[in-house]
This record gives C-alpha cells, structure tokens and sequence, in this order.
C-alpha cells in the first residue's frame, strides 16, 4: 500500500513525458511536411519558369501563383495570346507557352525595383542580366550573339550549334544550378503537358533525360549520367517529324527503351500507307 502511491505518481510522470515527446514528434513532423511542401511549389515554380507548357490548368496556377506572389496579374504579362496548345480552349495571356518565364522576368524586376512595362526592352537591366549569363554559360562573347525577338517578345540570340550544347552542358553538370536541373526531372509535365515531345522524353528517360523544345524544329535532349548533350534541329518547324527523328535517334543511343510515337502513317481508316525513315546515316 505504501508503494502505490509512488508507483502512480511514476506512472504519471511516465505518460507525461511520453505525451510531450509525441507532441514534439507531431510538431516535427508537421515542420518537415511544411518544409517539403514549399520545396516541392519552389521546384513547380521553376519548372514552370523555364517551360513551354500548353496552357493548362496545372501550368497556369502556378504562373498566377508567381504573379500574385510579387502583387502583380496577368494583365501585366506581355506575352500575346495563341491558339491553344492543350486540351482547353482558353486564348488569354495566362494561357501562352511562354506565360512562366514572363512571370519570372517581372517578379524579379519588381524585386529589383525596376520598370515593369518595359521588361522586354533590350536595354532594361533584367534583360542585360539574361545576356550576360547567356554569353556565360554558352561561352560566347556578347558581341557576337544575333539579337531578335520570341514568339513571345522576349529577346532571343541567334549562335552556333556548338555554343546552345555549351550553355545545355555548363548549366546542368554545375551544382549551383540543381534546383533547376531538379525542376526538369522532377515535374517533366510541368515543362510542357503529357503530349509534348519533351514531356514524353523525359518521363521515358527515368530522371535521367532532360529534354526541352524550342521554336523553329528545335529540341535539345541532356543526358545526366553521360553528361552528354543531343540537338536537334529541323529545317522545316515539323513537330511530328521532330518527334520521330528524335525517338529513331534515342533508340539508337541507347538514352530510352520504349518508342515516343507510331512510325507508321495510316489512313483515314486505319490502313498503314507509310513509314518514317531517316533520310541520313547517324
């Protein structure tokens, strides 16, 4: 009898402390899942800055995210609009392939005080610091880059193959620019939508394969662990060819297992009555 009283008050103390280690696990736990969630809507945002996505509601959620986040809309956006590249049949600005990286452009210029209706003029300060990392990084002088303009707007630079496979390879074997090759291989439907030649690549390649199409027949394909770099470029802006090239020439790399896309063309119902062959030895 004279022991129980100090039994309970042992026990007593015994659940106490289980109860304040549970509640500190808890409250661990719902730190780490805070943290992962916002790393994960950081990487959705970088993917969505450096895609070509079709406009759909997954992608334009999180361009507005951006914009609401620097206290701006879409009105602000100078992108124009386009026909719809996925399934929906929005023609706003929100909706243009290029409506991340114009997010971007203008959240850092209101970051940086800087004028936010002329963020795509060649001479506003975001737009030299885009020139510089791109002579950077492609290891070209700027005086020798071709400036003109994106579907979108933006300033581009026309350069020799040589220099785009630089400037793929030196962004992506650097480790101070993981949080974007982690954006590619992370949110591959991000980058472009589930149709997309890019998308489908790089969900074929295993996180291995980081793909990325451009106007004009361009696709530019980065291969992770052999750090090697293919480009793609078609004289005629065919998608389709583009696509076929592109798996005929992965196949044949080794870089995928599985085909992108039917090789054969059939009619209306459904007999084949042709066949995509390269024209030239690789």
């Amino acid at each position: 009898k004279r022991l129980m009283p100090e039994n309970t008050d042992l026990e007593q103390k015994e659940k106490n402390e289980n109860a304040n280690l549970l509640m500190e696990k808890s409250k661990t736990t719902s730190e780490i899942e805070r943290i992962n969630e916002n790393n994960k809507q950081l990487e959705e945002e970088n993917a969505i800055t450096t895609s070509s996505h079709v406009g759909e509601d997954r992608h334009t959620k999180i361009v507005l995210s951006i914009l609401n986040k620097a206290g701006l809309n879409e009105n602000y956006l100078k992108c124009m609009t386009h026909e719809p590249l996925g399934s929906h049949n929005n023609r706003r600005q929100i909706n243009n392939n290029c409506s991340g990286k114009h997010a971007l452009m203008l959240a850092v210029s209101k970051q940086q005080g800087w004028d936010l209706e002329n963020y795509l003029d060649f001479s506003h300060p975001l737009q030299k610091k885009i020139l510089e990392k791109q002579s950077e990084l492609c290891e070209i002088k700027k005086e020798d880059l071709i400036p003109s303009l994106d579907g979108c707007n933006a300033p581009v630079y026309a350069m020799p193959f040589k220099n785009i496979a630089k400037g793929f390879c030196n962004l992506f074997v650097n480790k101070e620019y993981n949080y974007l090759k982690n954006a590619f291989i992370n949110h591959p439907v991000l980058i472009g939508g589930e149709k997309r030649t890019d998308t489908k690549i790089m969900l074929e390649g295993n996180k291995n394969l980081i793909a990325k199409v451009g106007a004009g027949g361009f696709l530019g394909i980065y291969n992770i662990q052999k750090e090697e770099f293919l480009l793609i470029k078609m004289t005629q802006n065919n998608n389709e060819a583009r696509e076929i090239l592109a798996q005929k020439l992965l196949l044949k790399l080794g870089w995928i297992d599985n085909t992108l896309a039917c090789e054969t063309i059939t009619s209306s119902n459904g007999t084949e009555v042709a066949k995509w062959e390269l024209a030239f030895k690789f």
